[in-house]
This record gives C-alpha cells, sequence and structure tokens, in this order.
C-alpha cells in the first residue's frame, strides 16, 4: 500500500467513526467494506479535485504572467 493510499484509508475510517457517532450505522451499512470502499473513493476524487483547482490557479497566474 502506496503512502497516499494508507493516508486515504485513514482518512476513511476517520470520517465513517465521525459519521457513526453523529449517525449511527444506519442498520449496520456504514460497517460495511462496500461503504467504506465508497468514501475511499469520494476521498480520492476531492483529492483530485483539490489538485486540479490548485494546479488550475497556478496556470493561470503564469498565463496572466506571460500577458503582462
Amino acid at each position: 500500500m502506496t503512502t497516499y493510499e494508507q493516508s486515504v484509508y485513514d482518512r476513511a475510517c476517520k470520517k465513517i467513526q465521525r459519521i457513526i457517532f453523529r449517525e449511527g450505522t444506519a442498520d449496520g451499512q456504514r460497517l460495511q467494506p462496500w461503504y467504506l470502499e465508497q468514501i475511499e473513493e469520494e476521498i480520492r476524487m476531492s483529492d483530485k479535485a483539490s489538485a486540479l483547482t490548485l494546479l488550475e490557479s497556478q496556470l493561470g497566474k503564469e498565463m496572466l504572467n506571460d500577458v503582462s
């Protein structure tokens, strides 16, 4: 497991713990492996969106500097 994947797993477990503490297990559904996988995928998608936003922001600044 890569360092990134370990981070995703750890963050997903913490998120599930918070959800269960706040809202319960939903009749055990939040304890199932598929739920962990779903949360991990949400985290990966969020990380990708953040990285793309940051890249777009940085490229936008470079493009503005080229125009000046």
